[in-house]
């Protein structure tokens, strides 16, 4: 692996939204399940304070976004 893709502390970033266009124009994406007020990229969003792993993954049976 990389030692690049490994040499940052931090851990909150963003998919950009060129990238994340593209792809939501395939998948129709409705959940981005790993955000921040700040990053969310759909309507619907959990952050670190509402625990994306033990909440439900399909508001509105769209696709979602990690």
């Amino acid at each position: 692996m990389n030692a690049a893709l490994l040499s940052s502390k931090k851990m909150d970033y963003c998919t950009p939204q060129d990238f994340f266009d593209r792809l939501n124009d395939e998948f129709g994406f409705v959940l981005d399940a790993a955000a921040t007020t700040k990053s969310a990229k759909c309507p619907a969003y959990y952050t670190p304070e509402t625990d994306g792993l033990n909440s439900p993954w399909n508001p509105a049976g769209g696709g979602c976004l990690v």
